[in-house]
């Protein structure tokens, strides 16, 4: 009787639920997505469901503009659970999806710009390896003189110090983005020592 509860757990329901992502219609696709947000409770159910490339999903909800803004808010939700739960396992094609929004998000008037803009400090302090590879220092670095995203400025700021400060996460800025870092931090006191 376990067994089968363990396989129904990792093996059917994560194949239901990526169903509900198919849909054509975008509440059916949102609910499918908190659906999945809840099944997330440890690192064997994120795994089950990143087996089956979910993320590919997750990104093309994300992808879409057209008015489907409940389906795109569970998204980043769903994104930001798989970083509670198990940040290591958090795929690069999420967070580039996350940094695509940062970063293009004026052009467009993207409602989800602060939100992708805080899910990557929240992902800078959790999983920094996946968060440089996906370019997201710079795009935090982009975001700071931003005029409309005054109120999460400062813990961008604080997100930015804080890689900067610790020899641990230092290793991780690109040179590219260690030269924009340098000029554009030069005139904070000298307690930030860079590489």
């Amino acid at each position: 009787m376990d067994e089968l509860h363990t396989y129904c757990t990792v093996v059917l329901y994560p194949n239901f639920l990526r169903l509900s992502l198919t849909h054509s219609t975008k509440e059916v696709r949102g609910a499918g997505l908190r659906a999945i947000r809840y099944f997330i409770q440890d690192e064997t159910s994120c795994q089950a469901l990143l087996g089956l490339h979910l993320d590919l999903l997750v990104m093309h909800s994300l992808d879409l503009c057209e008015n489907n803004d409940i389906e795109r808010i569970q998204a980043v939700r769903l994104i930001r659970r798989i970083i509670t739960v198990c940040p290591a396992l958090c795929p690069l094609s999420l967070i580039h999806s996350l940094t695509a929004i940062g970063n293009n998000g004026d052009s467009q008037r993207d409602s989800l710009k602060r939100a992708c803009v805080a899910t990557l400090c929240e992902l800078a302090i959790h999983n920094t390896e996946a968060f440089s590879k996906a370019g997201g220092l710079s795009t935090l670095i982009r975001n700071i003189l931003d005029t409309q995203l005054l109120r999460i400025n400062e813990s961008v700021t604080l997100t930015v110090l804080h890689l900067l400060n610790h020899p641990s996460t230092r290793r991780f800025i690109r040179f590219k983005a260690d030269i924009e870092v340098r000029q554009k931090w030069s005139h904070f006191p000298h307690r930030v020592v860079l590489p």
